[in-house]
């Protein structure tokens, strides 16, 4: 990406902000709106370029580079960046920087220095970067012993992957658990960003039962207790049963669409093989309690167990978000696209949830990489005071927030419009900073920071950005899940993005990831597609013609 020169005023401007700050620093929404107000002017003056740039060349360049190749590319790029290895911006393209970083990383490990990942090689790299983002015991302890620090992950990541240099679990230390189980729970906790010995103190995370009939301990684990919507799709979680048999333990995996089933009178065992019955029976009352009671009580779960494979009881605002932040739910992603053997495509999609997610995580990876640029351009701030700045931002939006997880859109943008006007900034500042802001939510994992700057990107009419909130209430990232209130945004940004005039999210050769979203919305939630329009280029006729 080309880097911008700004405006001397601007600059002046920035540099004369570092001493104003100071006089301000018992007024921290005073000091956050100043700041801003700077923030603006530079990522507008950055974008105004950029847009320029952009709208003079009429006829793009083809790189030959598919959509699922450059952000598989990307995706190695931030994880050499990420291990220090300097591969530059991650736009996708594999260019001479990035294979010097790729020639770094290779000698590191010592493989065969050429510059170009083989399966084996990309596979540990990136593995190890999503297990980084993902956080947890693990990372932190190779991190904090390694004599690499960082980097050690590589190292135990190739000794994993490879067998080479001794075992990097410590699976079996639970209490005399099997080693089978013991080495279940590693791979929840390790996959939900939670210490396994936390996890086997959760009440109901592993229960214990003859549930074959053979005298011996059987094991349920409950994988709705990590807290990780990894184990947990908006209808159901997976519950997972080891019955014993004469050589150790057989596992089952089941999905539940009932937590109130993940008790081990739901299963019904022959040896190692079990099944989950049609019905799971309730708990055994004393002998006191009339049967008034259970009467009373039985319609509501039978209702929610024959209402839960019904649309209308998916979307309800009681089901909330068991994620609360973008990383983990894109290292999720991630692991299921390499599982399927690429992404979701509009000609063959298999899974509309994991369509949406593919998308929301890219164009993620894509606003961290603006905002980043964005921010080269300032100077006199830390990132860290960048990020309190715009946490007080998206603090500040808070009504905002959670109108958009209840309400319809207009409401939503009517209640983010109300609370812009208090900011007393044009709306170009307000663009700008949440243009930077939105990248800094998502670097720093602030879901309420992305979450706000992408409802005062749509509130300032930059319609791309709806579909940054779409995928927040479809996927349940950072609030409540609601992928009924998201079509309407997704139709939106669709719409507005098909004017010639639009200022668009996404690379030209990347378009068809709009399409899909649009359509795995509405598979998802049962509703009608919009009508396909014709795109308007009547502006880009009026300047022509001039």
């Amino acid at each position: 990406m080309a880097k911008y020169s700004l405006p001397t005023g601007v600059i002046a401007g920035v540099l004369s902000l570092s001493l104003a700050t100071n006089a301000l620093a018992d007024n921290d929404l005073l000091k956050g709106l100043v700041i801003g107000g700077a923030l603006g002017a530079i990522a507008n003056s950055a974008a105004s370029k950029q847009r320029t740039t952009t709208k003079t060349y009429v006829q793009p360049r083809s790189s030959g580079v598919s959509s699922a190749q450059r952000e598989s590319n990307r995706e190695v790029q931030r994880a050499l960046n990420h291990f220090g290895f300097p591969a530059g911006t991650a736009d996708g393209v594999l260019g001479s920087k990035s294979r010097s970083a790729i020639s770094q990383y290779q000698a590191l490990l010592s493989f065969p220095v050429d510059g170009t990942l083989n399966d084996i090689e990309r596979n540990i790299l990136v593995t190890a970067y999503q297990r980084a983002m993902m956080g947890g015991q693990y990372v932190t302890q190779t991190v904090s012993t390694h004599p690499m620090g960082m980097r050690g992950l590589l190292m135990k990541q190739k000794e994993e992957a490879l067998g080479v240099g001794g075992t990097t679990r410590m699976s079996g230390n639970y209490g005399g658990l099997p080693p089978e189980v013991a080495q279940a729970v590693d791979e929840i906790a390790r996959n939900s960003g939670v210490e396994g010995t936390a996890l086997m103190q959760r009440a109901g995370f592993i229960q214990l039962a003859d549930m074959n009939k053979d005298g011996k301990t059987d094991y349920l684990i409950d994988t709705s207790k990590s807290g990780s919507q990894f184990w947990c799709s908006a209808q159901s979680c997976i519950a997972r049963v080891f019955a014993s048999t004469p050589t150790g333990f057989q596992q089952n995996d089941f999905q539940v669409t009932s937590r109130e089933q993940i008790i081990p009178a739901a299963f019904s065992c022959q040896q190692g093989n079990c099944t989950l019955n049609d019905f799971a029976p309730q708990p055994i009352g004393t002998e006191p309690v009339a049967p008034a009671e259970p009467e009373e009580a039985l319609p509501d779960k039978k209702m929610a167990s024959a209402e839960g494979p019904m649309v209308p009881n998916f979307f309800k605002p009681a089901e909330t978000a068991v994620s609360v932040s973008a990383a983990p739910f894109c290292s999720k992603i991630a692991v299921n696209t390499a599982k399927a053997g690429g992404p979701e495509t509009a000609a063959s999609m298999t899974s509309p949830a994991q369509a949406i997610g593919e998308q929301f995580c890219m164009l993620r990876d894509i606003t961290i990489d603006q905002s980043e640029t964005l921010l080269s351009q300032i100077e006199g701030f830390t990132p860290q005071q960048i990020a309190e700045q715009c946490a007080g931002f998206a603090e500040h939006m808070t009504p905002a927030i959670k109108a958009a997880a209840g309400g319809d859109r207009e409401e939503t943008l009517n209640a983010t419009t109300a609370l812009l006007q208090d900011l007393g900034m044009s709306a170009e500042q307000i663009a700008g900073t949440a243009r930077i802001c939105l990248g800094v939510g998502y670097r720093t994992d602030n879901m309420p920071t992305a979450i706000a700057s992408a409802l005062a990107l749509s509130a300032v009419n930059l319609g791309a950005y709806d579909e940054m909130v779409g995928h927040h209430l479809a996927t349940g990232v950072g609030g409540t899940m609601r992928p009924d209130l998201a079509v309407a945004w997704y139709d939106n940004a669709f719409e507005v993005t098909q004017k010639a005039s639009a200022e668009p999210l996404r690379a030209p050769e990347d378009a068809e990831g709009q399409t899909l979203v649009v359509a795995a919305s509405h598979e998802l939630t049962g509703t009608a597609k919009p009508k396909p329009t014709l795109m308007d280029f009547s502006n880009a006729a009026a300047t022509a013609a001039k």
